[in-house]
Order: C-alpha cells, then sequence, then structure tokens
C-alpha cells in the first residue's frame, strides 16, 4: 500500500496536469468557483467570468507578495497564529481595484478578503472551536445562516484545519455534533451554506501545494 505522502504528491501533480500543468491555473479555477458561489449567494447579478478570473489571478498573484506559509512538518501539532488583517487589507484592495464596476467591487471585496486569508494564513492544528461558540444567549453565530452565507468557508474558519484533517462527512457530524441552541435541520437543508465542498476543495489544494508545488 503507498505511503500517505505518496498518494498525496499523486493528487497534487494529476491535480494540475487537469489544468495544463499549472498550479496556479488549478488554484484560479477553484477560486473561480467559490466566488461565483458567493455571488450567487447575495442574490445580485451575475459577474463577468472573465472579471472573476482577473481578481482570482491577482489574488494568486498577491499570496505571492505577501508569502505563502510553510507547510507544517509531520507530526507537529500549534494553536492558530493569524496574519493581522490591516496588514493584508491594502493587497486586497489592489486586487479589488482592477474591477471597473463600483457595485461589483464592493460586492467582491470581502469575498476577495477572505480568499486572501485562507491562502496566507499559516497553517496549524488545534481548531479554535469557533464554529460553535456560543454567546450569552447559548446560540452560536457561525450557525446562523445569515451569518454562515457571507463566510466562503460557512461555520468554520478559513483556516480550519478540519478540512483537510477530516473527511467531508467526519467534518459535518463535527458541526452537527456541536450544534448549539436551534434545531440542526437548517444545516440539513443548505449543507453548502454551513460547510461548502467547493470551499474544502480549495483548503486541499492549499495544503498540497505548500508540499509539493512553488510559489
Amino acid at each position: 500500500m503507498p505511503e500517505p505522502w505518496r498518494e498525496d504528491e499523486r493528487d497534487f501533480r494529476v491535480g494540475c496536469a487537469a489544468h495544463g500543468g499549472s498550479a496556479r491555473a488549478w488554484f484560479e479555477a477553484q477560486a473561480a468557483a467559490v466566488v461565483e458561489r458567493m455571488l450567487q449567494q447575495d442574490g445580485g447579478p451575475a459577474v463577468a467570468p472573465t472579471v472573476i478570473r482577473t481578481c482570482v489571478s491577482a489574488l494568486w498573484d498577491a499570496a505571492g507578495a505577501i508569502g505563502w506559509p510553510a507547510s507544517l512538518p509531520d507530526g507537529v501539532t500549534c494553536r492558530s497564529a493569524e496574519t493581522p488583517g490591516a496588514a493584508l487589507e491594502p493587497k486586497v484592495v489592489a486586487v479589488a481595484a482592477q474591477v471597473e464596476s463600483d457595485a461589483e467591487r464592493a460586492r467582491l471585496l470581502p469575498v476577495l478578503r477572505q480568499l486572501l486569508k485562507a491562502c496566507v494564513y499559516p497553517e496549524f492544528t488545534e481548531c479554535r472551536d469557533s464554529y460553535r461558540a456560543a454567546g450569552a444567549d447559548g446560540r452560536c453565530a457561525r450557525q446562523q445562516r445569515a451569518v454562515a452565507v457571507a463566510r466562503i468557508s460557512g461555520s468554520p474558519c478559513v483556516d480550519c484545519p478540519y478540512f483537510v484533517a477530516r473527511t467531508e462527512t467526519e467534518h459535518r457530524d463535527l458541526l452537527l455534533a456541536g450544534w448549539k441552541a436551534g434545531s440542526p435541520d437548517v444545516f440539513r437543508g443548505e449543507p453548502s451554506v454551513f460547510l461548502p465542498n467547493d470551499f474544502r476543495a480549495l483548503r486541499r489544494f492549499l495544503w498540497l501545494r505548500s508540499r509539493y508545488g512553488s510559489a
């Protein structure tokens, strides 16, 4: 049976091959899918695919300029160490500035901001448990549709290690087990809002790129 890392490396090579041998092209396809979903969820008019592709291509460059995070050595465990959002804001604004329409730029900016964080935040292994953190009323903000629908990663954080460390089923069961006051039927009715698979695919790509790719 192949060692797990060999299977991971094979997955990366196969994925790149499916996109003309380019990790960048693979990223752009996955990031564009996330952006398109978010624009559909906000109920606004469609944005031209060329505009979205221009943004995610610029986002790749921005992440490279900031610095892609290094992969964690096998067996290492650690807590999160976020890059301050304020330090990333000029890069996000520069990416969004390429969009001519003010209305489209306003819709894309919060999505691009989250995507850049997903790209450059350092890896960690110990979940913050934000997906189930409850307020004084016993309810969790991340489990409210109005909150999750505005997040590219749904209920989890954009750098949640469970997108890679757990299967889709395991991750779903984890969220359901941590559901606070209110019915988890809201999750079961719209799983793509609370635990989107297109973002899972993107996080898997970023994890693979940090180990087998290059900037």
